[in-house]
């Protein structure tokens, strides 16, 4: 609640296409136009398009009683309509995302699947992906969400739906948002912005205001986030879409709040108080509530702070948000000590702390043990206060080792690679001026041979140098993301992403495996065809592989013939697949020069991603699988 949902985006779109074309019809021909080309895109009546977006956004106010009631009108849709059932099941599915009732959106998905398929219709390919982006994003599968919302992008994009393509750039942004890659987040909302405005949809364009808003509040830039929240409710109609103008008061009481404005904070918190009441919004009232409280707390009004956390917990606990009810225990904790109500404080920070344990949040189970000091002292329990802090500074100190060895690790990397990039840079350098030399003797050659032509070969051996001192620098510049030779990343730019994947794993839980491919007997080549014939088979060699990756994947070359795979979401289950999609990306390779009788194979070495594992020791690990697959006899690969 704290943030803008992402769950309104689809609710906001039926919000808006259901008000212009009921509310203001002398002013609804843009929307109009726009509700018939979707029904066009999908081959379904412009009528009933409308009454499923009136049906699915009415039942936003009571959905408890009106979804099972949609359900049972999908049911009476004829089978010989697989287009109309198609989409009136995805609308409904829309909504269960919107009110995040995943598991219901999830069945609902599973159930439609098949006709998806038989349909084999790209724009509901696209309503379908897009959809199953959102589920995945609601559970926090970013990888799988990206991938989904990529690939409605590219259909959206084919039928030139530009609403739906700016549905799906916001979409992007959250994801992105929610990865914390701020920059690509406010890029996508940019575009989602511009797209929106230039369409007149104001209700959407609010929604991307709002997330803007988001950023700057996650940067700390409360005053900013105020600004674009309150530019967001003027582009809606708070009396019709209640729900989005309470999230967005309740933000605004947050950003206050973070500004010390308490004044107008509670304001704000009252106004989406009234909105959550009006519209039955327990979670709302329950995020409310335990800000309210905050406030009560700070105002040293604790009976009142007391009486808000309590009416938070009760609701939060029926929800099992347990990472919730471990914030709300704290500060009830905390207030029932102010109160000099100690045994209730005690019990209170006691049960907070038991579940900050269960859950393994390390920040909780820190706030935890230095409030539970802090509260056996105020009763003058010191050995217990004393227990409480040494294991608060044990856990402290723990937290700091982990990320102070995880810090080394990345300079070890980072000192590994630029000291590569040394090594490599001085031996470019080297043939550089191995170059000229060999120009100098060229020159000096022609001297002999015709004097008479000297001032032309000065001219033209200044010309040459002058070149060659510009490619290079041209080079070095392009050189730290790029490798010259071959165009693939180099190796600062393959370390740097799969640093940020490993990043990605640890804080999501996802899969991730990093692969070390060393082309086997290269020096071969080198030796018997030459330098040049060796470029040649690296250079096709990555573009063959290239070619057959997955968007996600990334394939950099590490140095010299070795090369760096880093591929999210997969396991030991799959990499044979993955080994077995290389290898035929290198059937009937052929390089000019080097004979058929010399075939180019890989072996490759695997590692994969469990916690606490290191960037340097999954390479490390890779590195020793590679050796493993070159004493098994090469062209195979080992983990």
């Amino acid at each position: 609640m704290a943030l803008l949902s992402t769950s309104l985006i689809h609710a906001l779109v039926m919000a808006e296409d259901t008000k212009t074309s009921k509310d203001t019809p002398l002013l609804s021909q843009a929307n109009i136009g726009s509700n018939t080309a979707q029904a066009n895109i999908y081959d379904i009546e412009l009528s009933f398009q409308e009454r499923w977006h009136k049906l699915t956004t009415d039942a936003q106010l009571h959905y408890q009683e009106e979804l099972p009631n949609l359900k049972q009108q999908l049911t009476q849709i004829p089978k010989t309509q697989p287009k109309h059932y198609a989409y009136a099941a995805l609308t409904v599915t829309a909504l269960a995302l919107t009110l995040e009732l995943n598991g219901e959106a999830e069945q609902q998905l599973d159930a439609i699947e098949e006709l998806i398929t038989q349909l084999n219709h790209p724009a509901f390919n696209a309503y379908y992906f897009y959809e199953k982006a959102r589920l995945k994003f609601n559970t926090a599968e970013y990888a799988a969400a990206t991938q989904l919302n990529n690939q409605a992008l590219r259909i959206y994009q084919t039928l030139n739906a530009p609403v739906k393509t700016a549905e799906v750039w916001l979409l992007k942004g959250q994801i992105e948002y929610h990865k914390e890659n701020y920059d690509e987040a406010l890029t996508y909302y940019l575009k989602a912005y511009q797209q929106f405005k230039d369409l007149k949809r104001r209700t959407l364009l609010s929604t991307t205001v709002a997330s803007i808003a988001q950023l700057y509040t996650k940067t700390g830039e409360h005053a900013k986030a105020i600004e674009y929240y309150q530019e967001s409710l003027t582009l809606i109609d708070n009396e019709q879409q209640t729900f989005y103008a309470s999230v967005i008061y309740f933000n605004l009481g947050v950003a206050h709040q973070r500004l010390k404005q308490y004044s107008q904070s509670e304001t704000w918190f009252r106004k989406a108080l009234a909105l959550s009441n009006q519209l039955n919004d327990d979670i709302g009232k329950a995020y409310v509530w335990r800000e309210l409280g905050q406030i009560a707390a700070l105002k040293n009004e604790h009976a009142l702070a007391i009486d808000y956390f309590e009416q938070s917990f009760q609701i939060i606990s029926a929800n099992n948000d347990r990472r919730m009810m471990v914030s709300i225990t704290i500060v009830l904790a905390e207030s029932y000590s102010a109160q000099g109500k100690h045994l209730v404080a005690k019990h209170k920070i006691e049960e907070a702390l038991k579940l900050a344990r269960e859950i393994k949040v390390e920040e909780a189970v820190i706030k935890a043990l230095k409030t539970a000091s802090e509260i056996y002292a105020a009763s003058d329990d010191y050995v217990r206060a004393y227990q409480y802090q040494k294991q608060y500074n044990e856990q402290l100190v723990g937290k700091h080792q982990r990320e102070s060895q995880r810090s080394l690790d990345e300079m070890k990397v980072k000192f590994d690679t630029e000291k590569k990039e040394a090594e490599y840079l001085l031996l470019q350098k080297d043939n550089d001026l191995k170059q000229l030399e060999i120009d100098k003797q060229e020159t000096q050659k022609n001297l002999l041979w015709a004097v008479i032509a000297m001032a032309l070969i000065t001219t033209l051996a200044a010309v040459v140098i002058v070149s060659i001192q510009a490619r290079s620098r041209r080079r070095f510049k392009a050189m730290a993301l790029t490798d010259e030779l071959t165009g693939a990343p180099n190796r600062r730019h393959i370390l740097e992403y799969a640093r940020r994947q490993l990043e990605l794993a640890e804080d999501s839980g996802n899969k991730l495996a990093i692969g070390l491919i060393d082309l086997d007997r290269f020096k071969s080549i080198n030796d018997q065809y030459g330098h040049d014939i060796g470029d040649k088979v690296l250079q096709h060699f990555y573009s063959r592989l290239s070619q057959t990756l997955r968007n996600l994947d990334r394939l950099g070359r590490f140095g010299g013939e070795e090369w760096l795979l880093v591929m999210p979401g997969i396991d030991k289950q799959q990499i044979e697949t993955v080994y077995q999609r290389l290898q035929e990306a290198l059937s009937n390779f052929h390089v000019e020069g080097l004979p058929d009788i010399h075939p180019v194979t890989f072996s490759l070495g695997v590692a994969y991603f469990s916690p606490n594992k290191s960037l340097e020791t999954l390479i490390k690990e890779s590195d020793v699988a590679v050796y493993y697959a070159k004493e098994a006899g090469r062209n195979c690969w080992r983990d």
